[in-house]
């Protein structure tokens, strides 16, 4: 049987025996030690992408009620923390799934093809717990992916999350309020452009506590996209009540 077949078979029963049960409780967590013991972290790895894949959470559910880790990989690997993102899940599942994935992935910051990092996802997600321990383990707060049409670093993805103390928890460990991303716009830029196009009912406190905060780390306000416009320009195109909040 080629190493293909084996994780194959494994991750089907592992799809069968997950939804056979309401909840992988009913499941003992040393039901599949047997399996695994003969399973590399590469294919662990490729069974937790293709539960993404199929959408059988209950399989990553499992993982971290059995306490199963994904092993050591190479730094430069895609993971299913990178796929979590590409549309196969709900925005609530996806806030329970990726802050399942860290407690399987660990704090290891692994990268895929595109330098989109764990890091990255945590602060996507405004996991405050792992993006710290991502600092401390001296991940590079300012690390831009490389994507056709964005540049986005991690203060970029924490802003993302709407999670202010996210947010607050970059800026403090010295992460970049004017790291420049695609039309050449800042994270203060690019705040006062969203208010443009949101209703002053949908977070809109939380866009104006967001660029307060971004002025008291030191975002400058005479930077310009790559329209000319500088922050206040793009701040003035929206509804009068906004600018003078």
């Amino acid at each position: 049987m080629s190493v293909k077949s084996a994780k194959l078979e494994l991750f089907e029963k592992m799809e069968r025996e997950c939804n056979s049960v309401d909840n992988v409780a009913d499941i003992s967590i040393s039901h599949f030690n047997k399996d695994l013991s003969h399973t590399s972290p590469v294919e662990v790895n490729w069974i937790l992408m293709c539960a993404i894949q199929k959408r059988c959470f209950k399989i990553v559910r499992y993982f971290v009620r059995a306490g199963i880790k994904v092993g050591r990989l190479d730094e430069s690997t895609q993971t299913a923390i990178h796929i979590a993102r590409e549309g196969y899940m709900t925005q609530q599942d996806r806030q329970e799934i990726l802050d399942l994935f860290f407690n399987i992935y660990d704090h290891l910051n692994y990268t895929n093809d595109n330098k989109l990092s764990h890091f990255h996802m945590a602060c996507e997600n405004g996991n405050v717990d792992m993006i710290q321990r991502f600092i401390d383990h001296g991940v590079d707060i300012n690390q831009r992916i490389v994507e056709e049409f964005s540049k986005d670093t991690p203060l970029h993805y924490a802003i993302s999350s709407r999670r202010i103390e996210a947010i607050h928890m970059m800026l403090s460990n010295g992460a970049d309020p004017n790291g420049r991303i695609i039309h050449d716009l800042t994270p203060l830029n690019r705040m006062c452009w969203q208010i443009t196009v949101i209703s002053p009912e949908n977070f809109i406190l939380f866009y104006l506590s967001t660029i307060r905060m971004l002025l008291q780390y030191g975002s400058d306000v005479n930077t310009q996209d790559d329209n000319g416009n500088s922050p206040i320009l793009n701040l003035f195109q929206c509804q009068p009540d906004v600018c003078t909040s």
